[in-house]
């Protein structure tokens, strides 16, 4: 399994819903949830399924901008109200979660910026807030991950701290990203030798030195940095 290959959380392509990988059920089982009831994202925070600073912030964005697809209210004060207290609930999923506030913050900003537009137009302007959120995140990880591989050198080791895989971001991590990125930068060269990075998925439930798979995953990034 390619953790590359995953999307921790997307949007619907109808806007319906929220596509949220659960972490939970890592590395045994790959599961996408569609969840459009905001009970059942505040759950998805609240209980791990969705993990990492970055990818909450992400799936905070996209629900927000959901809810206020879902607010029937015509009376811009009203929309508004709902709109605060679906802000405020979801931040209580995960009172310590950084980006959690800050991205509910952001589309409350946006919100109060296009307020004097109709309501249409607000939920137009959430959406594509949210989108820029995820957006951002897939270019700063992608730009850490570069910057990263042109620091190391033949012989290097790379010790990590929290969760720093591509599983907690929007696409290819923080920490972990110089080795996720090289390996994209090696299939756009077409390289003889593909690697697959390494990725731990769950390590509060699983041990990746139990794990064949990732430790064959290890070998063949060793043999890769060993190479002459």
């Amino acid at each position: 399994m390619n953790a590359l290959e995953l999307d921790t959380v997307l949007l619907s392509s109808d806007r319906t819903c929220l596509e949220i990988l659960d972490q939970t059920l890592l590395p045994g089982e790959v599961k996408t949830l569609h969840l459009s009831d905001m009970r059942d994202i505040w759950e998805a925070i609240y209980s791990l399924r969705v993990r990492g600073a970055p990818a909450i912030g992400v799936c905070a964005g996209y629900a927000l901008a959901l809810a206020a697809s879902q607010i029937e209210e015509e009376e811009k004060e009203a929309f508004f109200a709902q709109l605060r207290e679906t802000k405020d609930y979801l931040a209580s999923a995960r009172p310590t979660a950084v980006n959690l506030f800050w991205a509910l913050d952001r589309m409350w900003q946006t919100a109060e910026k296009h307020a004097a537009e109709s309501i249409p137009a607000i939920r137009e302007a959430l959406f594509a807030e949210a989108q820029r959120i995820r957006d951002e995140d897939v270019a700063i990880s992608r730009s850490i991950g570069e910057l990263g591989f042109s620091l190391l050198h033949h012989g290097d080791g790379i010790l990590t701290h929290c969760n720093a895989g591509t599983l907690a971001t929007a696409k290819y991590g923080t920490a972990t990203a110089p080795m996720n990125t090289s390996a994209v930068l090696l299939r756009q060269m077409n390289a003889k030798e593909i690697f697959d990075p390494v990725c731990c998925f769950a390590t509060d439930h699983h041990y990746a030195l139990e794990d064949e798979e990732t430790m064959a995953d290890l070998k063949k990034f060793a043999q890769f940095l060993n190479r002459k």
